[in-house]
Protein backbone atom coordinates (compact mmCIF):
# COMPACT_ATOMS: atom_id res chain seq x y z
CA UNK A 1 0.00 0.00 0.00
CA UNK A 2 3.09 2.34 1.00
CA UNK A 3 4.52 1.39 -2.41
CA UNK A 4 1.15 2.66 -4.42
CA UNK A 5 0.91 5.80 -2.64
CA UNK A 6 4.39 7.04 -3.15
CA UNK A 7 3.86 5.93 -7.22
CA UNK A 8 0.03 7.47 -7.78
CA UNK A 9 -0.06 10.43 -5.35
CA UNK A 10 3.36 12.28 -7.31
CA UNK A 11 1.05 10.92 -10.54
CA UNK A 12 -1.84 12.57 -9.42
CA UNK A 13 -0.15 16.11 -8.03
CA UNK A 14 1.64 16.28 -11.41
CA UNK A 15 -1.33 15.30 -13.24
CA UNK A 16 -2.96 18.01 -11.50
CA UNK A 17 -0.60 20.84 -12.04
CA UNK A 18 -0.30 19.98 -16.01
CA UNK A 19 -4.07 20.05 -15.77
CA UNK A 20 -3.72 23.90 -14.59
CA UNK A 21 -1.54 25.58 -16.55
CA UNK A 22 -3.27 28.85 -18.97
CA UNK A 23 -2.22 28.96 -22.33
CA UNK A 24 -3.57 31.30 -24.34
CA UNK A 25 -3.40 31.26 -28.32
CA UNK A 26 -4.17 34.31 -30.53
CA UNK A 27 -4.90 33.87 -34.11
CA UNK A 28 -6.41 36.76 -36.03
CA UNK A 29 -6.68 36.42 -39.73
CA UNK A 30 -6.24 40.20 -41.69
CA UNK A 31 -6.97 40.65 -45.02
CA UNK A 32 -4.60 42.91 -47.40
CA UNK A 33 -4.96 45.03 -49.84
CA UNK A 34 -1.08 44.90 -51.09
CA UNK A 35 -0.76 43.22 -54.00
CA UNK A 36 1.47 40.58 -54.53
CA UNK A 37 3.72 41.47 -57.29
CA UNK A 38 4.92 45.09 -58.06
CA UNK A 39 7.00 46.21 -61.15
CA UNK A 40 8.57 49.32 -61.41
CA UNK A 41 9.56 49.77 -65.17
CA UNK A 42 12.55 52.15 -65.29
CA UNK A 43 15.18 52.81 -68.34
CA UNK A 44 18.53 54.30 -68.28
CA UNK A 45 17.17 57.65 -68.50
CA UNK A 46 16.07 57.71 -65.12
CA UNK A 47 19.48 57.08 -63.79
CA UNK A 48 22.62 59.38 -63.57
CA UNK A 49 25.81 58.35 -64.20
CA UNK A 50 28.15 59.78 -61.49
CA UNK A 51 31.26 58.44 -62.48
CA UNK A 52 33.19 55.04 -62.66
CA UNK A 53 35.98 53.82 -61.93
CA UNK A 54 38.51 50.63 -61.07
CA UNK A 55 39.43 49.15 -57.66
CA UNK A 56 41.70 46.39 -56.94
CA UNK A 57 43.06 44.23 -54.47
CA UNK A 58 46.36 41.81 -54.11
CA UNK A 59 46.37 38.73 -52.12
CA UNK A 60 48.90 35.51 -52.13
CA UNK A 61 47.53 32.14 -51.30
CA UNK A 62 49.75 29.72 -49.76
CA UNK A 63 48.87 25.51 -49.92
CA UNK A 64 45.49 26.73 -51.29
CA UNK A 65 43.57 27.37 -48.02
CA UNK A 66 45.53 30.09 -46.18
CA UNK A 67 44.96 33.74 -47.52
CA UNK A 68 47.24 36.65 -47.17
CA UNK A 69 45.73 40.25 -48.19
CA UNK A 70 48.54 41.92 -48.85
CA UNK A 71 47.02 45.52 -51.01
CA UNK A 72 43.71 46.77 -51.18
CA UNK A 73 43.43 49.78 -53.93
CA UNK A 74 47.57 50.04 -54.18
CA UNK A 75 47.45 50.96 -50.11
CA UNK A 76 48.23 48.72 -47.56
CA UNK A 77 45.76 46.23 -45.66
CA UNK A 78 44.65 47.33 -42.51
CA UNK A 79 43.29 44.10 -40.71
CA UNK A 80 41.89 45.35 -37.96
CA UNK A 81 39.66 47.42 -40.15
CA UNK A 82 37.37 45.75 -41.94
CA UNK A 83 34.52 47.89 -44.23
CA UNK A 84 32.75 45.47 -46.68
CA UNK A 85 30.23 46.88 -49.16
CA UNK A 86 27.53 44.09 -50.05
CA UNK A 87 25.86 43.72 -53.70
CA UNK A 88 22.38 42.28 -52.90
CA UNK A 89 19.07 42.04 -54.61
CA UNK A 90 15.41 40.35 -54.48
CA UNK A 91 13.83 38.00 -57.17
CA UNK A 92 15.94 35.63 -59.41
CA UNK A 93 19.97 37.51 -58.62
CA UNK A 94 22.23 34.94 -58.99
CA UNK A 95 24.45 35.04 -55.82
CA UNK A 96 27.14 33.34 -57.48
CA UNK A 97 27.88 35.86 -59.58
CA UNK A 98 28.89 38.53 -56.48
CA UNK A 99 32.50 39.31 -56.14
CA UNK A 100 34.27 37.77 -53.24
CA UNK A 101 34.54 39.52 -50.11
CA UNK A 102 38.28 40.48 -50.81
CA UNK A 103 37.28 42.70 -53.71
CA UNK A 104 33.99 43.58 -51.77
CA UNK A 105 36.42 45.35 -49.10
CA UNK A 106 38.06 47.57 -52.42
CA UNK A 107 34.63 48.92 -53.69
CA UNK A 108 34.31 51.18 -50.52
CA UNK A 109 36.61 53.53 -51.74
CA UNK A 110 34.28 54.11 -54.60
CA UNK A 111 31.45 55.02 -51.51
CA UNK A 112 33.85 57.02 -50.62
CA UNK A 113 34.58 58.86 -53.84
CA UNK A 114 31.03 58.77 -55.11
CA UNK A 115 28.30 59.26 -51.22
CA UNK A 116 25.66 60.03 -53.12
CA UNK A 117 25.14 57.25 -55.85
CA UNK A 118 22.21 55.17 -54.88
CA UNK A 119 23.76 51.93 -55.91
CA UNK A 120 26.86 50.61 -57.27
CA UNK A 121 27.17 48.18 -60.44
CA UNK A 122 30.06 46.39 -61.05
CA UNK A 123 30.93 45.71 -64.77
CA UNK A 124 33.87 43.52 -64.88
CA UNK A 125 36.29 41.77 -63.04
CA UNK A 126 39.82 40.78 -64.29
CA UNK A 127 41.84 38.34 -62.39
CA UNK A 128 45.52 37.81 -62.93
CA UNK A 129 46.66 34.68 -61.25
CA UNK A 130 50.59 34.03 -60.91
CA UNK A 131 51.34 30.34 -59.55
CA UNK A 132 54.07 29.47 -57.37
CA UNK A 133 55.09 26.44 -55.94
CA UNK A 134 52.47 25.39 -53.53
CA UNK A 135 50.46 28.58 -54.15
CA UNK A 136 49.71 32.02 -56.45
CA UNK A 137 49.74 35.16 -55.91
CA UNK A 138 46.38 36.76 -57.43
CA UNK A 139 45.38 40.08 -58.34
CA UNK A 140 41.77 41.13 -59.21
CA UNK A 141 40.69 44.35 -61.19
CA UNK A 142 37.29 45.70 -61.09
CA UNK A 143 35.21 48.22 -62.54
CA UNK A 144 32.22 49.61 -61.01
CA UNK A 145 29.87 52.02 -61.65
CA UNK A 146 28.59 55.04 -59.20
CA UNK A 147 24.67 55.91 -60.26
CA UNK A 148 22.36 58.15 -59.05
CA UNK A 149 18.11 57.94 -59.81
CA UNK A 150 17.21 60.96 -61.08
CA UNK A 151 14.75 63.25 -59.25
CA UNK A 152 11.56 64.33 -61.64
Amino acid sequence: MKVLNKIFIPLIVLSLFTSCSVKTNKLMRTGTFMPNDIQLHQTMNDFELLGEGEVSVEYSRYLFFFTHLNLINGKEVARRNQTIINFSGNGNFNYTLLPDIKIRRAVYDMHIKYPTADFLVPVNIITEKQGMFLGSRVKQTMKVKAYKIKDK
